[in-house]
């Protein structure tokens, strides 16, 4: 297999060597598979070729970026892996128009890298942009702290290359809605159009309060305040002492305006800080980060039951996403923590996906949206095999 792709792809961009395979096999979840080949692609051509392929060969495909998802997206089984990283090009800044035309494989770090010379940016931007691709964000409807004003990156999208499960190229704005979400099972992302913005300062306040539900009220009375934060971030005790923050319940609120009390290089040193909260978090044993989104009845009874099973706790509080902290043995706790959600009309899919981790919770709607357009872009089923749902 490996020969008759570097065929296609040229020397050195096929691989089956062990150590390849192993680095291939897993991804931020932790859970593991195997993969049969690795390849490199950095042409259309050479991605229509891969796919016909699997088609012919009833081999899937996973298409990765850096692996840094929690769900399992990345991790194949048997499968052929195809890594994006070749195409990491800024094709076009219109700043007329207000969008970037980037490919899959660039990092956000390096899109923003890129864009700061034109004085604009991509509004969403995580913690995690040095190792968040493009196309994996896309691929499931990633988010920031900045999704409290920003929305997800299907808002942030003009319009879409993908390559489906045919091999067939599409430039579309009418499946956007089934492609952005769908975690690479019903095309590849290989290049994208993405609404850019000025940079303008910001400014943030830290508040803190004795009580969780001090907390979570102040942060209803600012979702609705006049003056709208373009962040609202919860750290409960253990995360903000962790953090040299604070010893209480703490906000972070963020505006896009350099009025709050912390500014320049305050805010910048703050900022930093609540990004190495996970580092923190990760030198006392808390070193997976779970996901989780609850609507706004149940933020406060969310955060409870991880205090009452010593988790410590972050959130973008503000869109009512929460990651609770897991030692890497807390395996059946962790099953716990998604049922409370779908108990509780919640999803264990806040940020991230479903994947093979979560798939068992895909909602009912979901899986039927989701089977009709596989129907459509991907009918013999070689993307993402049984990540998300079984198709076939």
């Amino acid at each position: 297999m490996k020969e008759h792709f570097e065929r296609i792809l040229g020397l050195g961009n096929a691989s089956d060597n062990a150590a390849d395979l192993l680095a291939y096999s897993y991804d931020g979840s932790e859970s593991k598979g195997s993969a049969r080949v690795v390849l490199f692609p950095s042409q259309d051509e050479q991605l229509r070729l891969i796919l016909s392929y699997a088609n012919r060969s009833s081999i899937d495909v996973i298409p990765r970026g850096l692996g840094t998802g929690n769900v399992g997206g990345a991790v194949p089984q048997a499968s052929i892996v195809v890594s994006m990283l070749s195409f990491d090009r800024v094709v076009a800044v219109n700043l007329r128009e207000s969008w970037v035309h980037v490919e899959a494989g660039a990092t956000i770090a390096q899109l923003n890298e890129a864009l700061a010379e034109h004085g604009v940016r991509y509004a969403l931007e995580p913690f995690s942009a040095n190792t968040t691709t493009i196309g994996g964000f896309l691929a499931e409807n990633g988010t920031s702290r900045h999704g409290f004003a920003k929305g997800r990156a299907r808002d942030t999208v003009v319009e879409l290359e993908v390559m489906d499960g045919t091999g067939k190229m599409l430039t579309t704005r009418t499946e956007l809605d089934d492609i952005i979400g769908s975690e690479g099972t019903l095309g590849i992302i290989v290049r994208a159009k993405l609404k850019i913005e000025p940079i303008l300062e910001r400014s943030a306040d830290l508040l803190f309060f004795d009580t969780l539900s001090q907390a979570i009220q102040r942060s209803f009375e600012l979702a609705e305040a006049q003056r709208k934060p373009v962040a609202i971030d919860y750290l409960d005790v253990a995360a903000a002492t962790y953090a040299g923050m604070n010893t209480k319940h703490t906000l972070l609120v963020e505006y896009e305006d350099n009025t709050a009390s912390l500014k320049h290089e305050v805010y910048n040193a703050t900022i930093l800080k609540r990004a190495n909260v996970r580092r923190k978090l990760g030198e006392q044993g808390y070193v997976i980060m779970e996901d989780g989104q609850a609507p706004a009845n149940n933020r406060e009874q969310a955060i409870r039951w991880c205090a009452e099973h010593d988790l410590p706790v972050v959130a973008h509080i503000g869109q009512g996403i929460i990651h609770p902290y897991f030692k890497r043995d807390q395996v059946e706790l962790r099953q716990k923590w998604y049922d409370y959600l779908v108990s509780h009309e919640s999803t264990p899919a806040g940020q991230g996906g479903y994947g093979r981790v979560k798939r068992a919770y895909l909602p009912a709607d979901g899986k039927t949206v989701w089977r009709k357009a596989k129907e459509r872009l991907d009918y013999n089923d070689v993307l993402g095999r049984g990540k998300r749902y079984d198709f076939i």
